[in-house]
């Protein structure tokens, strides 16, 4: 005898539906919340590598003028950007570059919060750079000023 082939029952087809269901329904924020961690820690990463990089130039910097030696610290914005992250590859988790020239602080905070950019300004008198890590997701936002003589890390509220 042949036996006919047979499908799931309706039963067995809606238990299946309602195990996806829950699935879904306990996997989705887990995997929402390792999305947002690692854009969060790409954002750190690139403010702690431009302050790393910043605290480096600055000791060669030092060092070449206590022996003669022209000094190669970059002297604009857009320099140390290209320092940085030359030719723009990194991308900011939002969107767009990973470093961009600050021009004003209040439209730097807007800005940044939304692509997680990190912001960069030189002031060539000074000889001073002001790293910012923007306010993105649960990260707050802070800054690095970064002189010759050391680093003053402080939040964006006591500027």
């Amino acid at each position: 005898m042949v036996s006919a082939l047979r499908g799931f029952s309706l039963i067995e087809l809606l238990i299946v539906i309602a195990v996806i269901g829950i699935l879904s329904a306990v996997g989705l924020p887990a995997y929402r919340g390792y999305i947002e961690t690692a854009q969060m820690s790409r954002v750190n990463a690139a403010y702690e590598s431009a302050v790393r990089t910043t605290r480096e130039e600055f000791a060669k910097h030092s060092t070449r003028v206590a022996i003669g030696i022209n000094s190669t610290l970059p002297d604009s914005s857009a320099a140390w950007v290209e320092l940085f992250d030359p030719g723009s590859a990194t991308q900011a988790p939002g969107g767009g570059p990973a470093y961009i020239v600050e021009r004003s602080t209040r439209r730097f905070l807007n800005d940044a919060s939304t692509t997680g950019a990190v912001h960069v300004r030189y002031n060539r008198r000074k000889q001073q750079l002001d790293i910012g890590r923007p306010a993105y997701a649960k990260l707050d936002a802070f800054r690095a000023r970064i002189t010759a003589d050391g680093i003053v890390t402080h939040d964006w509220e006591n500027d």
